[in-house]
């Protein structure tokens, strides 16, 4: 009915959960408006995965971060430790602002909604604000 309504409430929604720091520590302290910058990016980034479709590759370089917004997900450490993730959550975050690979699996465990920042879109939000970006990079590194 009122789909600009729908994109504006996805982005204060996203840009409040990247602001959480139990869920992405990565991101800690973020700046409201850094964080609705990402988020706007990220509600019109939205994916679906099927059951058993992976999210992430451990030993793959990091090129997307997700926001689950509803599902599971079935995490495999290095350590062999295995951890189920809900909604929501954010993942990924970390070794993308690091550049750093994946230090884990991340599979679809029944069909999973999420919205995405891929490494491009970083590249583009922050493409007149290397400051920002640059501040985001030592924050996740100190994770």
């Amino acid at each position: 009915m009122f789909p600009s309504l729908e994109t504006t409430m996805s982005t204060f929604a996203i840009s409040a959960a990247l602001r959480v720091e139990d869920m992405n520590p990565g991101l800690k302290g973020i700046p409201i408006k850094t964080a609705e910058r990402l988020a706007k990016r990220m509600s019109e980034r939205e994916c679906h995965f099927k059951d058993g479709e992976l999210l992430c590759q451990e030993g793959q370089p990091a090129e997307c971060a997700f926001l689950l917004r509803t599902g599971k997900v079935t995490v495999e450490i290095l350590q062999g430790r295995l951890d189920i993730l809900s909604d929501p959550r954010c993942v990924g975050f970390t070794p993308l602002f690091c550049d750093k690979p994946y230090q884990e699996q991340m599979r679809a465990n029944g069909v999973v909604h999420a919205c995405k920042l891929t490494r491009q879109d970083c590249f583009e939000v922050f493409e007149n604000d290397q400051e920002t970006y640059k501040l985001l990079r030592i924050s996740a590194m100190q994770v």
